[in-house]
């Protein structure tokens, strides 16, 4: 529960950065810091509006955040423990199977990983949609693929098969 006294400028940036400290180190959303601190979440984001220095370290803890969130989603993808288990399908028969829970549920925390990731910092994270044409307009080109020959079908199709491959 906040205290019922005015912090000092002192105070209020250990608070704050104790706060930012606990986000990064043990991964936990600033709501849940606040909630934990000794003050409360409205007073939290006055403290950051009317100091640029506390507005600093929240910045940086959210940007270090978001580098965590994306070392998490290598570490899931590349975590392979769990996607077999042993089911026994008669007696003293057991076969290794593919366990389609685990890794649909590791699919689930990558996905809510990148979108997280997009909110929070678009421009490093986001998908991105680039609308301008090679003449600098920003009239899209549209290619009529009736116009061209059959060869050149081919050969766009066979080049986009091989970037599929890498």
């Amino acid at each position: 529960m906040a205290k019922p006294y005015n912090h000092t400028e002192e105070e209020k940036i250990i608070i704050v950065t104790e706060i930012c400290d606990r986000v990064i180190e043990e991964k936990i959303s600033f709501n849940k810091a606040v909630k934990e601190s000794k003050i409360s979440y409205v007073t939290f984001f006055q403290w950051l509006s009317k100091s640029d220095q506390l507005k600093e370290l929240y910045n940086y803890a959210t940007l270090i955040r978001s580098d965590i969130l994306f070392d998490e989603m290598i570490d899931i993808a590349d975590d392979g423990i769990n996607d077999f288990v042993k089911k026994q399908i008669s007696e003293g028969v057991e076969v290794e199977i593919l366990n389609l829970e685990h890794i649909q549920r590791s699919r689930l925390r990558i996905d809510a990983r990148k979108w997280i990731l997009a909110k929070m910092q678009p421009k490093k994270y986001g998908e991105r949609l680039d609308l301008s044409s090679s003449d600098g307009s920003m009239t899209p080109k549209v290619l009529d693929l009736a116009q061209l020959s059959t060869e050149e079908l081919l050969l766009r199709a066979n080049a986009t098969n091989k970037l599929k491959e890498k």
